[in-house]
């Protein structure tokens, strides 16, 4: 929260939390994202993870939980290995858990 706190008084309207090794634990994702989200209400948060060590949708659940306004995902035939879960399994994980998903036009 200190890094947090300096950029947004540097200007910043937007935080992504850049998980490049997908390594970021879910729980410690979400509890980062909420607690951005509690001191900064008016920040946008994103989560950027990749699939590598398995992490990821766990991690996509937790921030979206958590209020992350943002979660990067990719489509096949790029997605999972070491970049990001595909789309429709996040979709998919969302609407099971609740949220309220776009439809996507196959």
């Amino acid at each position: 929260m200190d890094v947090v706190k300096k950029i947004v008084k540097y200007g910043a309207d937007e935080i992504c939390l850049k998980d490049m090794a997908g390594i970021g634990r879910p729980v410690m994702l979400g509890e980062l994202v909420g607690k951005i989200k509690k001191k900064y209400p008016g920040i946008k948060v994103q989560y950027h993870g990749h699939s590598g060590p398995g992490f990821a949708m766990a991690s996509m659940l937790e921030v979206a939980r958590a209020g992350a306004d943002y979660i990067d995902v990719a489509m096949e035939p790029l997605s999972w290995g070491m970049v990001h879960p595909d789309v429709i399994s996040v979709q998919a994980m969302l609407k099971d858990a609740g949220f309220m998903v776009p439809e996507i036009d196959m």
